[in-house]
């Protein structure tokens, strides 16, 4: 077999867990999808994708057994499905995606959505394609909802499935907890038990207007999550730790995604601590996270130097 070109060449992209500050469930589509809304915000918490051109197919390894690996992995989808665009597929171009995993598995904090955008990010490096974000973000959501979102980050109004975005200001800057009790929750139990719950509708105000950054005194009136109320109903752990933040001083506490992650914004350290302290005590996964801006696509050779992207 001839070697590929570019072989042995690496790129490492972190890639951030996000949070949604809002999530509304609007009904379902003709396609066995649903129309959402939400908003989008990247946190500091991140995985690293380590992604390089060589052997043969798309293999995806990671330092978490659980994690499939090959095109089973939202990563490895990414790969044939940016290959495929760029006319690779069928040209023996070899592919290798290495994934050490600091966000938590099967959380609802798109760790995997975020590992499959940092490889059509890496890719993109790696191929000498040059398409930049709004083309990567358009492979993405054949892959996954969550995936175009996660090629830029920091904040946005999702709609559609969660694809259509509009940037909006990035939520300001104060401490944020994540907490997860040791539970998973499947996205399309989740999804299949909340038909008969479906309420949302009307009008949404306008927020892509408003002055940066996003303040929670703004935000608070709207944090809502439509799958709450089921999730917690079926994982009393969950309640137990969004009550927790509540208790302790967060002036908004609300799972995220489907869950079974809760995140607390907290304006006080100091309560953020004690909270923290509480919930590992109890059995909690917990770690403490700031808002992660909208950058540019960042790449950085394995053990080099950054580099921007287009």
């Amino acid at each position: 077999m001839s070697a590929t070109a570019g072989a042995g060449r690496a790129i490492t992209i972190e890639s951030p867990a996000k949070i949604n500050l809002l999530l509304d469930v609007l009904g379902r589509r003709a396609d066995g999808y649903h129309d959402i809304r939400t908003i989008f915000q990247t946190v500091s918490l991140c995985d690293s994708v380590t992604v390089s051109l060589e052997g043969e197919g798309i293999g995806v390894a990671s330092d978490d057994p659980a994690l499939p690996a090959g095109e089973e992995n939202l990563a490895g989808r990414a790969a044939r499905a940016l290959l495929d665009a760029a006319g690779r597929g069928a040209k023996g171009v070899g592919v290798r995606v290495q994934i050490v995993k600091r966000i938590p598995v099967g959380a609802g904090l798109g760790g995997g959505s975020g590992n499959a955008a940092a490889t059509l990010v890496a890719l993109d490096r790696l191929l000498g394609l040059g398409w930049g974000a709004a083309r990567l973000e358009e492979i993405g959501a054949a892959v996954g909802s969550d995936v175009p979102f996660l090629v830029r980050g920091g904040a946005a109004l999702g709609e559609g499935r969660g694809e259509r975005l509009t940037r909006l200001p990035n939520l300001e800057p104060i401490p944020i907890l994540l907490a997860k009790p040791p539970l998973s929750v499947s996205t399309r139990w989740a999804y299949d038990n909340l038909a008969e719950l479906l309420t949302r509708s009307g009008d949404f105000p306008t927020l892509a207007a408003a002055d940066a950054p996003m303040r929670v005194e703004a935000l608070a009136p709207l944090a809502r999550n439509d799958f709450e109320g089921l999730v917690m109903g079926a994982h009393p752990p969950v309640r137990e730790a969004r009550d927790a933040m509540l208790t302790g001083g967060a002036v908004v506490a609300l799972m995220t995604g489907t869950g079974p992650t809760v995140f607390g914004l907290f304006t006080d350290e100091a309560k953020l601590r004690r909270t923290d302290h509480a919930l590992r005590t109890n059995g909690f996964w917990s770690a403490r996270v700031l808002p992660r801006r909208e950058r540019p696509l960042r790449a950085r050779r394995a053990g080099g130097k950054s580099n921007t992207l287009p």
